[in-house]
């Protein structure tokens, strides 16, 4: 029944003249709400990037990146 609902009803969904990003109330918006909801009760949360465990952060400059290259071969 919901599938139905929804498909009646979610198009003609109307805006709230004062708040653009809100629905007008007076109007069937029961199925907007419920996936709304749905869609909040699990956010997508972006895994945590592990840091290697001991090691601590390093800082390289250009300097150092220059004095570790190896100098490139001349072709001729």
């Amino acid at each position: 029944m919901t599938g139905r609902l929804a498909i009646r009803t979610v198009p003609v969904l109307q805006h709230d003249e004062d708040r653009a990003e809100d629905l007008d109330t007076d109007g069937e918006d029961h199925v907007a709400h419920e996936t709304r909801y749905a869609c909040l009760s699990r956010p997508w949360i972006p895994l945590a990037v592990k840091k290697p465990a001991g090691k601590a952060m390093q800082t390289m400059t250009l300097n150092d990146l220059w004095a570790t290259a190896r100098p490139r071969e001349r072709r001729i």
